[in-house]
């Protein structure tokens, strides 16, 4: 049964998570909070070794927002082009409305 327990303890983990979440849907939401939350929790929900969070400003330049480690904290040497960003205007992955 070891699977089931642990498919159990993904399960209650996933739940913590989005319990975790839900509360983040108050007045004094703290942004930079929650997003150091999520790397760390996604790190523990996926196969991955680390995980960060890169903001674009409006010039287009990267923002370190927050990782769940300091190795992951450097951003890449190059920064992504306006195309590859999932949510520049007329990029394949951007909804039109």
């Amino acid at each position: 049964m070891p699977a089931e327990q642990e498919r159990v303890s993904r399960e209650e983990e996933i739940t913590s998570v989005f319990v975790e979440l839900a509360d983040t849907l108050v007045a004094e939401f703290d942004v930079m909070d929650f997003l150091h939350t999520l790397t760390e929790r996604t790190t523990r929900l996926l196969p991955v070794d680390a995980a960060g969070v890169i903001l674009l400003d409006a010039q287009g330049r990267m923002v370190d927002a927050t990782a769940s480690d300091e190795r992951t904290r450097r951003p890449p040497s190059r920064p992504p082009t306006p195309r590859s960003s999932p949510s520049a205007p007329g990029s394949a992955n951007s909804s039109a409305r």
